[in-house]
């Protein structure tokens, strides 16, 4: 686990690779296309609800889909990656 601070807030965040899942990805995509760079903050609230309603796979998916919409608005590639 990593600490994320995009939100003004510390979380956890799993260290694993962003998962594959289209899902996640659409829904991240989505929330950019609705309130566009304000996503993955939106994406950290759905993941306090449902930390708070003790629903952990809801708080886990709303972290990959936080992670996969910082993802997705980031402007340069990170050090290290791969480049196609």
């Amino acid at each position: 686990m990593r600490t994320d601070r995009s939100s003004g807030t510390h979380r956890a965040v799993p260290s694993s690779p962003l998962i594959a899942t289209p899902e996640i990805w659409r829904q991240a995509r989505s929330l950019i296309v609705q309130y566009g760079a304000d996503a993955p903050t939106r994406a950290a609230r759905q993941a306090d609800a449902h930390k708070d309603a003790g629903d952990k796979r809801g708080f886990r998916n709303w972290l990959w889909v936080m992670q996969a919409a910082t993802e997705l608005l980031r402007d340069a590639p990170r050090p290290g990656d791969a480049v196609h």
